[in-house]
């Protein structure tokens, strides 16, 4: 059953309910069974060139769409972009639909189309340990219960298309960071975050400045959408800054700091490095509220 957003939207544009068209459906809707007769009589090459919603539009931005969650599930992994849109476009020309003539059907097969050819020319790239046990939605202790979709999951089942890989992180030690934390080591976290390289006198409240810098990167994980992808972005950079600080406390200087937290993550310097940027825009943002 079609939810109403669905509804909505096959009644906004085959209906033409939109200004747009100004009340005029579409010369293929079929209003008493809300369906499209392009769709039903399997006449693809004439729907792909009438279709009021741009199939070809709509294939473009789903893989586009696509590539960028597989570059957000793998970080780590250099995802191939390379999809052939002509050779998509000809073999779902060649293959109609068995049910859901309408174009919220037309966009879910398409969408699972797309899913595939993106998982078929990375598939030499993706772990082969990619399983629910693995994936950051599912919750370590029972119950586990993903957190993406609701649905109850075994750590060894398949993975879906909402895998996304847990991030292993360094272990944070335990206690007050700004006491443990000596003054030089906290120039150089007011250095690699704020970007802030001048006289000791600007320093001197560093202690009050790491106190803000944390509370900040905390508010902004938990102000973010639950369980989405922004949300578990600022949740890895947040534990990147903690890391770091965890190992400027036992002495580590900021490259090997960096250089040990991409090891522990298996990925590369420069990838560490690009989060702090991150860090450091964000954090230099909010600087002008304290």
């Amino acid at each position: 059953m079609l939810g109403k957003k669905q509804n909505d939207l096959i009644r906004l544009l085959c209906g033409g309910a939109n200004k747009h068209f100004r009340g005029c459906s579409c010369k293929s809707y079929d209003r008493t069974r809300a369906e499209c007769v392009l769709l039903k009589q399997k006449k693809m090459d004439e729907f792909w060139e009438t279709c009021r919603c741009g199939p070809f539009e709509m294939l473009y931005e789903a893989v586009n769409r696509h590539i960028e969650t597989f570059k957000w599930k793998y970080w780590r992994l250099a995802i191939n972009e390379d999809i052939d849109l002509q050779s998509m476009t000809d073999r779902l020309k060649k293959q109609g639909l068995k049910s859901d003539f309408h174009i919220v059907g037309w966009r879910r097969y398409m969408n699972k189309a797309v899913y595939r050819e993106v998982i078929r020319v990375n598939r030499h790239l993706i772990p082969k340990d990619a399983r629910c046990g693995t994936c950051n939605h599912l919750p370590e202790s029972k119950p586990h219960t993903c957190q993406k979709t609701g649905e109850d999951r075994k750590k060894t089942d398949g993975p879906c298309e909402k895998y996304a890989r847990k991030i292993p992180i360094v272990k944070r030690i335990e206690g007050d960071y700004e006491d443990q934390v000596r003054d030089g080591e906290m120039s150089e976290v007011t250095e690699i975050v704020s970007g802030n390289t001048e006289s000791p006198e600007a320093i001197l409240e560093v202690k009050d400045l790491i106190c803000k810098m944390k509370e900040a990167l905390r508010k902004r994980v938990e102000n973010a959408e639950p369980r989405s992808q922004i949300r578990s972005i600022h949740e890895r950079q947040h534990e990147i800054f903690m890391n770091l600080l965890s190992l400027f406390s036992k002495g580590f200087s900021e490259t090997e700091a960096i250089r040990l937290i991409a090891e522990e993550c298996g990925v590369s310097d420069k990838t560490i490095q690009r989060d702090l940027m991150k860090i450091r825009k964000f954090l230099k943002k909010m600087s002008i509220e304290w």
